[in-house]
């Protein structure tokens, strides 16, 4: 009976973290015809674009270049690396929790951003400062023209930069898991981060809002599948 009990558990568990991947995926073929049949994407982008100066003026401001771009990079890479040091910790300090939680937080945002980095390598689709429309040399390609290799391929879907920043949801699903009550604050922090990763690359021309909104997703559907593998190997070591 017991026995049978935990079956259920378990497929329970295994059942729910298999349902949470649906959202991200449903969001992504909703944004998906919202940039392919709308003009939202150069609506957005028509706000931070200046027609006279047939540029856009914020491409090497200081603020959004230097501080949002170049700098604000840091702030991930020190969250990955204070992951490693918490892990390398737990050799002197076993603490089957922190290691747990290091490793999730690490794997979490290399498998995120790797993701990102991926599809971006692989992308037909050119940066907004690149394309004819806004004084750059490069025919603007939607994202179901597989065909289009009329020309060089852009490599900027999706952003990098904002995967970046919204690889910190990797704090939001280690606490969901291990620390359910620090959940909220990682979510906010998380999305704070990389929305302003999104905004500030959307003001320099360097993508559109979609871009990061597509690395959003991404980051999300990639920690669903991180938590279904972590699920399954939790309940396996449980019944081993």
């Amino acid at each position: 009976m017991k026995g049978n009990l935990r079956l259920l558990g378990n497929n329970q568990i295994l059942n729910s973290a298999v349902a949470r991947l649906w959202p991200p995926l449903i969001l992504m073929f909703g944004l998906l015809l919202l940039v392919e049949f709308t003009h939202w994407d150069e609506w957005i982008s028509g706000f931070a674009y200046d027609p006279g100066l047939q540029a856009f003026p914020m491409k090497r401001n200081f603020l959004f270049d230097t501080v949002l771009h170049d700098w604000a990079r840091n702030i991930p890479i020190g969250v990955a690396v204070c992951s490693l040091i918490a892990l390398a910790s737990t050799v002197f300090r076993p603490s089957v929790l922190l290691r747990q939680m290091a490793i999730f937080t690490f794997v979490s945002m290399l498998f995120s951003t790797g993701l990102v980095a991926l599809l971006k390598s692989n992308s037909l689709t050119h940066c907004p400062y690149d394309i004819v429309r806004y004084g750059g040399q490069f025919q603007d390609v939607g994202l179901l023209d597989f065909g289009a290799r009329f020309q060089e391929a852009g490599k900027c879907w999706p952003s990098g930069h904002a995967s970046s920043g919204f690889s910190l949801l990797a704090l939001y699903f280690v606490s969901r898991i291990y620390k359910p009550e620090y959940r909220i604050p990682a979510l906010m922090i998380a999305l704070t981060i990389g929305f302003l990763f999104t905004a500030s690359q959307t003001i320099r021309g360097a993508h559109y809002f979609s871009h990061g909104l597509w690395s959003l997703l991404f980051v999300w559907l990639a920690n669903e599948l991180l938590c279904l593998f972590w699920s399954r190997w939790n309940l396996k070591k449980q019944t081993s």
